[in-house]
């Protein structure tokens, strides 16, 4: 018993010995990447010594699911690194969108202009103006009317007849541009002229239409308000007997052209004979005005002028030339913020702000003054 018992010791000892070798020269194989020829034999042999050395179950022997839960954690970090990578081939995109939010809602100047008219005189300076007094009380009273109301009325000047002419015109021309705050220019031009001529009424009417252009509203399109102030001592002639049938023809059907295309007439007449009453009453009602102005005087003059001018246009509405929202509109007259009130403030009426109260007295006041208008958020 005791010779069996050193006998199995033994074995035991050689077979541990003998795993103990196998393992070391299999991890001599891993790290030289290929068998050893003289361990192993043949490779058959040695292949199937490694299988049998590794029992089922080895900690070193890859795990199913082990390797898909590496497949998913691999998985979402390839998710997560595109990600990243898509955020980062776009680092603008959030303040891309927080910028354009913020230039909507950038308050805006709106440009616009009051609807001041355009008032074209027609000055009389045919020879019987200076013959019979009538020049000189014109000239001044026409004068100080135009820097009255200067910034209230874009004023222009056309004489009749034009420079030079010393028969019936026809060449007739705008002789001092449409403009507010021109008072000056206009002074000038009326000191430079002097009376000749005759009084070709109908081709100074037809040249104001050629100045003034259409002035009724096309194509959605509101145009400023155009008239005529014809000043005048007498009816229209040029030479030989009166009245001049063809002249008065000629003046009155200029007289409508000029309405038709929307723009009144205004016709004041200077000492006037009676028997030229009519034909003036003609002119101004074709004109669209009823009835001619009557004046024999400088301060009878600068009484009418009074009296029509602040008619023309409307110095309380302030046309906007974009679209706007009533809700977010800011409106300022001189610096000054108006409220939106529409009996002593403002108010938008198809895209117009229009003044009321004060706001529109204050615009009347005949003086220079600034609108701004701002589109809030």
């Amino acid at each position: 018993m005791r010779l069996v018992r050193t006998v199995v010791l033994l074995a035991l000892a050689l077979g541990a010995c003998s795993k103990g070798h196998t393992r070391e020269d299999e991890e001599e194989e891993q790290d030289s990447g290929e068998p050893d020829a003289e361990k192993t034999g043949d490779g058959g042999s040695a292949s199937s010594r490694r299988e049998d050395a590794t029992p089922p179950g080895d900690a070193d022997a890859p795990s199913p699911v082990a390797d898909a839960q590496l497949g998913a954690d691999d998985a979402s970090a390839r998710d997560a690194s595109e990600d990243v990578a898509a955020e980062a081939s776009h680092p603008d995109a959030d303040a891309g969108d927080a910028s354009a939010e913020a230039v909507v809602c950038m308050p805006r100047v709106i440009g616009g202009s009051q609807d001041l008219a355009d008032a074209l005189i027609v000055f009389d300076r045919s020879l019987s103006m200076a013959l019979f007094g009538r020049w000189e009380p014109t000239r001044s009273a026409l004068k100080a009317s135009v820097a009255e109301f200067q910034h209230r009325v874009s004023f222009g000047l056309e004489f009749f007849p034009a420079t030079g002419s010393m028969m019936c015109g026809g060449t007739e021309k705008l002789d001092v541009p449409l403009a507010t705050g021109n008072a000056a220019a206009i002074a000038a031009a009326l000191d430079a002229a002097q009376p000749e001529g005759l009084t070709p009424t109908g081709a100074a009417l037809r040249s104001a239409l050629s100045i003034l252009g259409a002035r009724r509203p096309a194509n959605g399109v509101t145009p400023k308000p155009g008239f005529v102030l014809l000043l005048t001592d007498g009816e229209p002639g040029c030479g030989g007997s009166l009245p001049d049938i063809m002249q008065i023809d000629a003046a009155n059907a200029a007289s409508v052209a000029l309405r038709e295309a929307g723009i009144a007439t205004y016709v004041i007449g200077y000492q006037i004979d009676a028997a030229q009453k009519g034909v003036m009453d003609g002119l101004a009602m074709r004109g669209g005005t009823d009835h001619y102005r009557a004046v024999n005087n400088a301060t009878e003059l600068s009484a009418v002028l009074r009296d029509i001018t602040p008619g023309l246009g409307n110095a309380c509405r302030y046309s906007l030339n974009a679209s706007a929202s009533f809700a977010h509109l800011q409106v300022e007259l001189d610096g000054v913020a108006v409220a939106r009130d529409a009996e002593n403030g403002w108010e938008l009426v198809d895209q117009s702000v229009v003044f009321r109260g004060n706001a529109c007295s204050t615009l009347n006041d005949r003086k220079p003054h600034h609108v701004r208008v701002r589109e809030g958020c």
